[in-house]
């Protein structure tokens, strides 16, 4: 057995000490308080533009709005919620976060509709003003992700959000993976270190990240360095080694089993797990956009266009002036 060395210095010093509930409860609750935020202006703007800068008949008073959106708001919080729009594995990387809440914001418009029609001698409410709230809600929603998102980025260039992670294997696919995550703004994580039986505990791995320790030490390093996310490099270890560890920490609430791919570096376009005769297959999705994803980007793209244009024509007019 090798001797594993102390953890690294300071390895705990750049990271904000709150647990992983503590900050996904944060997260969370910012999240919530931005929606609202955003559906509640998406909504008022829309009645402005509606009642407003085109006025015309319209039954509904605004009296009947107003608690119309009160009842609104924990509905479509709600409808995010499915959606998983605050589950921590979608938020903070690459355009899911963004393509789920265009779902969840267009779900949400036409559940409005279909509750619309069928109680129409009770409740009645302008079409205009449910059209200016979907383009509305879609801009605003998804751009206080957008600014989130970046203030999240911030945060973890100072050192805070992220998640104390163990690289297993220090072998090429470990290397690489070292080199591919140790930008924490992107990543998230604050790697500790290497997990290997090949090296002995202190040799310089990539980037100045260090073996701590072997195998047989993983369990006593993760709680000594408060580890939350192990990453496993597959090809440095032997298939019982890989059992060993799913079965010593995947009932681990704590602690998060993450393995590579072993071809990240040409495997972006998103991958699906589907199970065949009891065996999980990575299938990689299609680079191009297709089907109902397709229309729905093209839809959005023109009526974006189309907004943006209404607000820039009297520029464009000055500048041609």
């Amino acid at each position: 057995m090798k001797t594993s060395s102390t953890a690294l210095p300071n390895s705990l010093g750049r990271i904000l000490p709150l647990s992983r509930q503590k900050r996904q409860a944060v997260v969370t609750v910012a999240l919530i308080f931005g929606d609202i935020l955003a559906i509640s202006l998406a909504f008022w703007l829309a009645y402005y533009f509606r009642f407003t800068l085109l006025p015309y008949y319209a039954p509904f008073e605004a009296e009947g709005y107003r608690y119309l959106v009160i009842a609104l708001i924990p509905v479509w919080l709600l409808i995010f919620w499915v959606f998983q729009l605050y589950n921590p594995n979608i938020l903070f990387g690459g355009l899911q976060e963004y393509s789920r809440a265009l779902y969840a914001i267009s779900f949400s418009i036409v559940a409005v509709m279909v509750v619309g029609f069928l109680s129409r001698d009770v409740l009645f409410f302008s079409r205009g003003w449910l059209m200016f709230s979907w383009m509305l809600a879609l801009i605003l929603v998804i751009s206080s992700r957008f600014i989130f998102r970046r203030l999240v980025y911030i945060a973890r260039q100072h050192g805070h959000m992220l998640s104390p992670t163990l690289l297993v294997g220090a072998n090429t696919e470990g290397r690489a993976l070292a080199d591919q995550l140790r930008d924490a703004r992107n990543s998230g994580l604050y790697i500790t270190g290497f997990v290997d039986d090949l090296l002995p505990a202190g040799t310089v791995v990539s980037n100045g990240y260090h073996v701590i320790g072997c195998l047989e030490d993983l369990e006593s390093l993760i709680a000594r360095n408060q580890i939350e996310q192990v990453i496993i490099a597959p090809t440095a270890l032997s298939r019982d080694q890989l059992l060993n560890i799913y079965r010593t920490f995947n009932p681990h609430p704590e602690v998060t089993l993450r393995l590579s791919s072993g071809l990240f570096e040409v495997l972006n376009t998103g991958l699906r797990v589907k199970e065949l005769a009891f065996v999980p297959l990575i299938e990689v999705n299609q680079v191009r956009i297709t089907g109902f994803d397709a229309f729905l980007k093209s839809a959005t793209d023109y009526i974006l266009t189309c907004i943006s244009l209404v607000f820039l024509l009297p520029i464009f007019f000055i500048l041609a002036l």
